[in-house]
């Protein structure tokens, strides 16, 4: 398998997810399913039924990360689904790490708009 095909997809994917929210302030359901979609057949093009297996854990993982921050009001259902589609594509840990991190930027954000705006 070329090593630039899942980066590019998952790039390709939080464009038109990212371009789609800044424009309508929402991520339909529609852009979820088709990357969801792609990650599962990419995984299981790539490894097989572990791979469907690892793309459905990092589904998991990936809404079980942000369901959280969703359900206090912290963040849009759009993104809790948006992390767990880009769970089928990483696999568990690696959307544990990209959530992390996601995570610790958008604080590191959060803190500069608080300090900008005081």
């Amino acid at each position: 398998m070329e090593p630039l095909l899942t980066p590019a997809l998952i790039f390709m994917f939080l464009w038109i997810a990212a371009s789609w929210d800044i424009f309508q302030r929402r991520i339909p359901n529609t852009i979820i399913l088709a990357g969801a979609a792609v990650g599962f057949l990419l995984q299981g093009w790539a490894a097989g039924a572990g791979g469907v297996l690892a793309a459905t854990y990092g589904l998991v993982v990936g809404l079980a990360i942000l369901l959280p921050g969703y359900l206090m009001g912290f963040t849009g259902a759009g993104d809790a689904k948006l992390m767990a589609a880009i769970g089928t594509f990483l696999g568990p840990v690696g959307v544990l790490q990209a959530a992390l991190i996601s995570i610790f930027v958008g604080g590191i954000i959060a803190i500069g708009f608080a300090l900008r705006n005081r």
